[in-house]
């Protein structure tokens, strides 16, 4: 039976083929999963070509994407290598660039981000405001230790 199915595979499918199929029979033999020769069998093999002619067989055989498993998707693929020269070239434009939106703090006079607020200026205020706070804590603070006196 397995004979008769590998004949019949060639004689249907390899002459539309460009490239060689014997490789692909065993595993599209397996994807068939056929049962061995019985009264049914005549009848399930109705899609093979017969001697009647070249259209009731075009007519009744499947597509190769049901024997060999193809869905009809294609991956993308590269035509040919791409050279170091055009990969370098391709990718000359993605250097870094020079800021525009640097600006002089007026306050300080260092250089700072333009509609940003000034490290510099920031740093001191917040140095300053930190240290008037910890005094005021410190002041608190020992007002409460005192005792109260009499």
């Amino acid at each position: 039976m397995r004979s008769v199915l590998r004949s019949a595979l060639r004689a249907a499918i390899a002459p539309r083929l460009t490239v060689s199929i014997s490789f692909m029979l065993p595993r599209a033999l397996a994807a068939l999963s056929l049962p061995e020769a019985s009264a049914s069998a005549p009848a399930k093999l109705a899609w093979l070509p017969t001697q009647a002619g070249p259209s009731s067989a075009a007519a009744a055989e499947p597509a190769n994407d049901e024997v060999f498993g193809w869905d009809g998707m294609l991956n993308a693929v590269p035509k040919s290598k791409v050279s170091h020269s055009r990969k370098a070239m391709r990718s000359a434009n993605k250097g870094l660039k020079d800021r525009v939106d640097l600006v002089h703090c007026q306050a300080c006079g260092t250089p700072k981000l333009a509609h940003h607020i000034c490290g510099a200026c920031y740093g001191s205020v917040a140095r300053s405001q930190k240290a008037a706070r910890r005094a005021a804590d410190l002041e608190s603070a020992r007002a409460d230790a005192t005792p109260p006196q009499p």
